[in-house]
């Protein structure tokens, strides 16, 4: 038993250190799980505020984002606002250390766009900065502009043999833009331009006009026609259908004359020719005036060009710069009826005027009267001065119809206060028109009535009744000839009369040959020299008149033969 116990308790001891051991590692397991929940507690805290800080990383960023996105949408309007208002330095180079030039044509159209857009944008601070520069440069541009344009005018004035197509079409017109740009920003400098070059061609054209009308006028003088009536004695001047002068109711008639022909005392044209001159040197001279103020003055223009990337501020590469000298030109040639002496210009298209309002256009009319007025009265009083005393009734109606011509043309270039102008003079000139026909209808019908008071006792025509019938002859066939419009009552009417009064002249003096064959054919006679005048005419067959004119005279002729053929059975 003893033995036994021992043994228990030897086995106690020994397990007894065993289960001290095993105290012990349990113990430094607890601890270690105590420190390992402590740790597991940390790092959960710190997963927390990991966490915290990841969510706040990740609302920045899409703060980041979001901001980002709306610079990038303001970004193009931002750029476009500061590529608008931001005056890049060539662009200020060009304007203050450049004469005016071609560069000055891409310079002052990007320069009035970004003027534009400042004033657009007056809330804007970058612009009420640029405001005082931009300001500078506007008035630099002005003064530029104004000496360059009024340097342009003064050989206008000052010179007529400056070429005045030259300045206007070569040079005037191409720096239009400059012009418009004086319209949009500067306009009382437009308008003291406007005025400089109005003074200036008004000076041209009147002494031009005044010079040209002289030398017509010298040689108007020299070449002294009056008007011999059909019934005017027969030692009155023959008369014929002169092609060649009634030539001169067209527009491509003969060569107009010119300007030096007066010095040769020797050379003499018909008064239509003069007049013909005179009438197509204003046609064209005030077509091509009329064209250019339209075009060049017209307030109604167009928007600045768009911006050229040679002045971007990108840009760093000016162009070509070219002087306001402009020495390739040569001013002393003349290729113009423009030059007043004489040649036919090349028209300036004249511009669509739709979007031109009433107003703007009677604005428009005045500038061109201010500039022709002169010339228009030079050629008011030389057509006055052709008409007194009134030139024969043929040449009176070639010049109606020159003016008819000239009207129609000028409503083809689409002038105006030319157009009333010339019908002006056109409706002057029928009333003297009508007084010479009056006084040729008045001159037979005397000669008719007074028939009775003697007779010709031959059968074959007197030398008055054939000077009579061939003059009624020479004027219905160049009537005829001047003549389109075959219901034109103004000419036919006072022909029909005419006709009627040269009749019974003729059958009155036959009534006096007591001898009724003789009278009858002395009728015969005169009635056949007539149709054969009539069907030698330029259009006897072509014209409806002319037909019925030919075959009125020879019915008479024929039933003047049967009555002679008659009478002497």
């Amino acid at each position: 038993m003893i033995d036994v116990e021992l043994i228990n308790s030897l086995s106690d001891r020994h397990r007894a250190k065993d289960f001290v051991e095993l105290h012990e590692q349990v113990e430094t397991s607890i601890d270690l799980l105590d420190s390992l929940e402590s740790f597991l507690s940390t790092f959960q805290h710190d997963l927390s505020a990991v966490s915290g800080q990841i969510s706040n990383l990740q609302d920045r960023s899409k703060d980041i984002e979001n901001r980002l996105k709306g610079r990038r949408k303001i970004e193009r309007p931002l750029s476009n606002l500061i590529s608008e208002i931001s005056i890049p330095p060539l662009l200020a180079e060009t304007i203050l250390d450049n004469d005016v030039g071609e560069p000055w044509l891409l310079a002052v159209p990007q320069f009035e766009l970004r003027l534009d857009a400042l004033k657009a944008r007056p809330r804007v601070k970058a612009v009420r900065s640029l405001a005082e520069v931009a300001e500078g440069l506007r008035i630099v541009a002005a003064t530029k502009i104004r000496v360059f344009f009024l340097a342009l005018f003064r050989p206008i004035r000052s010179s007529m043999s400056t070429n005045m197509q030259v300045i206007q079409t070569s040079i005037l017109l191409k720096f239009r833009p400059l012009f418009l740009f004086l319209q949009r920003h500067a306009p009382p400098v437009a308008s003291e331009v406007q005025r400089a070059y109005i003074g200036a061609a008004r000076v041209y054209y009147e002494t031009g006009f005044r010079r040209y009308a002289r030398s017509l006028g010298w040689i108007k003088a020299r070449v002294t026609e009056r008007s011999e009536l059909l019934g005017a004695s027969e030692k009155a001047r023959e008369q014929a259908v002169e092609p060649t002068r009634l030539a001169n109711a067209d527009l491509d008639g003969p060569s107009i004359t010119l300007s030096f022909m007066a010095d040769d005392k020797s050379h003499k044209v018909p008064i239509e020719g003069l007049f013909r001159s005179l009438l197509l040197v204003l046609m064209d001279n005030g077509t091509a005036e009329y064209a250019f103020i339209t075009r060049f003055f017209d307030a109604a223009v167009e928007p600045a060009a768009p911006i050229s990337p040679l002045l971007s501020p990108r840009s760093s590469t000016p162009g070509d710069n070219v002087g306001p000298g402009f020495s390739g030109f040569n001013f002393s040639g003349r290729t113009r009826a423009g030059s007043v002496i004489i040649d036919l210009p090349p028209p300036i298209a004249t511009p669509n005027r739709t979007n031109t309002n009433k107003e703007q256009q009677g604005l428009l009319d005045g500038l061109w009267k201010q500039v022709m007025d002169p010339a228009l009265e030079y050629c008011q009083t030389f057509t006055r001065g052709a008409l007194d005393p009134a030139p024969p009734v043929v040449p009176l109606l070639t010049m109606i119809r020159l003016l008819e011509n000239v009207l129609g043309e000028v409503q083809k270039r689409d002038c105006p206060p030319l157009e009333t102008f010339t019908l002006g003079l056109r409706l002057s000139m029928w009333p003297a028109f009508q007084k010479e026909m009056n006084s040729h209808l008045e001159s037979v019908k005397k000669l008719a009535d007074g028939a009775g008071s003697g007779g010709f006792l031959s059968s074959k025509p007197t030398v008055r009744d054939a000077t009579v019938a061939h003059r009624y002859a020479v004027i219905f066939t160049s009537f005829i000839t001047l003549t389109e419009n075959e219901e034109e009552t103004m000419i036919f009417s006072n022909l029909i009369r005419l006709r009627g009064e040269l009749t019974r002249l003729i059958i009155g003096q036959s009534s006096k040959i007591k001898d009724p064959a003789q009278s009858a054919s002395y009728q015969s006679n005169i009635y056949e020299m007539i149709s054969q005048a009539l069907s030698a005419g330029p259009r006897p067959t072509t014209h409806p008149k002319a037909q019925m004119e030919i075959a009125y005279w020879r019915e008479r002729e024929e039933e003047a033969r049967r009555r002679t053929a008659s009478a002497r059975r």
